[in-house]
């Protein structure tokens, strides 16, 4: 059995459905089970917390497809860049506007961030969504927020290379493949410090509490401003994101049928 997350655990009420597959069918398919398989340590210890699971946890991490996630031409970069209207520095961040993704953080972080640095927000807006949008007017960021909804991977991975820095902000993640997409293109990580990030990122990424607002603005003007620091980052990155590779997790994941 593959668990890559308990997120409807956590969140019952954005999943209010699969909530009951997580509290009655998963528990009795655990009993069953030779082996689990997670995707993070964290997802481990939370199997195991959640549902006093004493059996096997094997964690065996993803990957990215690294035949998208690559830094982009300056062609490419400045091609999506006027498709999108974006201009000067500017912050990335990939996510729907579901509570746990955290992007109301995020807006609330640019309060304290530089004015000359704009937020690029990847990822479908409810149009129903009407705090996000209204919490964006109250704080008078209206010129710097951009709203860019559902973008094609080609374009994703040309924006990752031409932002200054990536910033994830999520409250609960069972790993997040989106870090490695960034590191895979060279952007510099403004992370919330959580437990999955900290697995695939640490000694890479710039970690704050994900609700510590100026915090993350602080990590935000340091990266966007200090060129040797966004440098040595993009660096770090491009050989960390090497231990994340399908090909890795498959012949872990053969290896452990192998053993059964």
């Amino acid at each position: 059995v593959t668990i890559h997350d308990l997120l409807p655990v956590e969140y019952p009420e954005i999943f209010p459905k699969v909530k009951y597959h997580f509290n009655y069918y998963v528990p009795q398919l655990l009993k069953k089970t030779d082996i689990v398989i997670t995707v993070s340590d964290f997802t481990a210890q939370e199997v195991r917390k959640k549902y006093n699971f004493k059996g096997i946890i094997n964690t065996i991490y993803q990957g990215y497809r690294d035949e998208i996630f690559y830094k982009r031409s300056e062609e490419e970069i400045t091609n999506v860049k006027e498709k999108y209207n974006i201009d000067g520095k500017y912050v990335i961040t990939v996510g729907e506007t579901r509570k746990y993704k955290n992007v109301t953080g995020i807006i609330k972080a640019f309060k304290y961030v530089d004015e000359d640095i704009k937020l690029a927000i990847v990822g479908k807006i409810n149009r129903l969504d009407t705090e996000t949008i209204d919490l964006v007017k109250s704080l008078g960021l209206e010129d710097r927020i951009l709203f860019l909804g559902f973008v094609d991977d080609d374009s994703l991975a040309a924006l990752y290379s031409g932002a200054d820095a990536f910033s994830f902000l999520s409250l609960y993640e069972g790993f997040g493949i989106p870090v490695l997409e960034a590191m895979a293109c060279g952007t510099p990580l403004i992370l919330s410090d959580i437990a999955p990030f900290r697995e695939s990122a640490d000694g890479v990424g710039f970690f704050s509490h994900p609700t510590d607002y100026e915090g993350v603005a602080k990590n935000i003007n340091r990266v966007v401003n200090d060129a040797e620091l966004r440098e040595e980052s993009i660096k770090k990155g491009f050989e960390r994101v090497k231990q994340f590779t399908w090909k890795k997790f498959i012949e872990s994941f053969k290896e452990l049928l192998e053993s059964l």
